[in-house]
């Protein structure tokens, strides 16, 4: 039996300005209760609300025993999370797909 797996492709936008509909969608994301992969790949712009909605679902998936992996993530997300010191604590590691 495979394991499913919950993959969210997030908005090329993710700020202040849409952070509710944002919060909404990785709520959903962690009802599913199962891994969850996020796929950054059209993350044009992201604020440090967009950012602190990202590393509360690590931690809540982290807590709840879910892995959360990343599936190519923008320069623009690397370059917001490395600027803030998030790389580590978001799991955007130079090695990540």
């Amino acid at each position: 039996m495979t394991e499913r797996t919950t993959t969210l492709l997030l908005d090329r936008q993710l700020d202040l300005g849409n952070a509710r509909a944002l919060a909404d969608r990785l709520g959903a994301a962690l009802a599913e209760n199962a891994p969850i992969v996020l796929d950054g790949s059209e993350v044009q712009h992201i604020d440090g609300a967009g950012l602190q909605l990202l590393l509360a679902l690590r931690q809540t998936a982290h807590q709840e025993g879910l892995s959360l992996d990343w599936r190519k993530p923008s320069a623009r997300l690397r370059e917001a999370a490395a600027l803030l010191g998030l790389t580590g604590p978001l799991g955007l590691s130079e090695k990540t797909t």
